[in-house]
């Protein structure tokens, strides 16, 4: 090979390597994914895209205005919230629900232009979370507004919130919404639930947490998320399902206990959009996990110690014995 032709391929590979790098993907399997915190004071909470979603709101609502003003000006987490709930989170889909549902978010959006307040909440909530966990780790949190499928979830190291589910006011119309719409749909002081929420799935992710692949091993990851920010905000985001479960337990966990062990959950976990649940909420996966956490929990002398094991389970099946959960 001539000098000049080994200095042309050289030259082409550092150029596709500072390219991927400012792209923020991956390069021969390198993440770029931004680095977590382990200092919640550094944390980045950004609601920028709530302001330009209002923005492109008031320019006319059609999705050319979404795709310009709200996408076309997105922050890094509403990109990736563009690309890991895609089928929901574009233009057109959102010109779509604001046209079918007027009432709803004209009333919403004093509520979400709180973010700022709620994301002084929310520090708040990191700062004390670091004190009990010296070495928790902190993601940048991302407000934004959704398709009214995902109130929350975490990639590339940051958590990716949807508002518009966390937005209702008292007076909040909701005619316009679906029967799962009325039951997630809460109020914007439950906001710093779900970003807590979705912080324990960063911890989970950090200690090591193995659920695997079975029903059991799933509801125990979203329980414990529920159960542990409990502990720190108050509440939990899955209140509706609890009112729903308390009185039918028992049925509950011998119906579930059949199962557990599979790898079908799509008729306890993310089956929203199940037409033969009746009154039956979705989700109910969340309450049994919650449940187990929560003996688990009991039986502890060490609490600390215990919201630790909680966050860090390896194996599903023995973490269930060790509750000795069996309503």
């Amino acid at each position: 090979m001539k000098p000049s032709q080994l200095l042309l391929i050289t030259s082409a590979f550092f150029a596709m390597l500072v390219f991927t790098s400012c792209s923020g993907g991956s390069f021969l399997g390198i993440n770029f994914s931004p680095p977590l915190q382990n200092d919640p004071t550094k944390v980045s909470i950004v609601y920028t895209d709530i302001e330009n979603f209002w923005a492109a709101y008031d320019a006319g609502k059609q999705a050319s205005n979404f795709e310009q003003l709200y996408f076309g000006k997105a922050s890094s987490g509403l990109k990736e919230f563009a690309r890991v709930r895609s089928s929901s989170v574009n233009a057109t889909n959102i010109a779509a629900l604001v046209s079918r549902k007027p009432k709803y978010f004209a009333s919403i959006r004093p509520n979400t232009m709180k973010a700022a307040q709620i994301a002084a909440q929310v520090r708040d909530l990191f700062v004390k979370f670091k004190t009990m966990f010296p070495d928790a780790q902190f993601a940048d949190v991302y407000l934004m507004m959704g398709g009214m499928s995902t109130g929350g979830t975490i990639a590339n190291n940051s958590i990716l919130i949807g508002t518009e589910l966390f937005a209702r006011g008292a007076d909040t119309p909701t005619d316009e919404l679906t029967a799962w719409e009325k039951a997630v749909t809460q109020p914007i002081d439950d906001l710093p639930a779900i970003i807590c929420h979705e912080l324990i799935h960063i911890e989970q992710e950090y200690l090591g947490m193995s659920y695997g692949n079975t029903l059991l091993g799933k509801a125990i990851q979203e329980g414990g998320a529920d159960f542990v920010s409990e502990l720190f905000v108050g509440k939990h985001i899955n209140q509706h399902i609890h009112e729903y479960c308390n009185s039918r337990q028992k049925e509950l966990w011998k119906e579930f206990s059949q199962v557990m062990n599979g790898t079908i959950i799509n008729k306890w976990l993310y089956n929203a959009n199940d037409a033969s649940l009746g009154e039956r909420p979705a989700d109910i996966g969340y309450y049994i996990g919650y449940k187990i956490c929560e003996a688990y929990y009991a039986k502890a002398t060490n609490k600390q110690a215990a919201l630790r094991e909680i966050m860090s389970m390896k194996d599903p099946t023995a973490f269930l014995q060790a509750s000795g959960y069996n309503p």
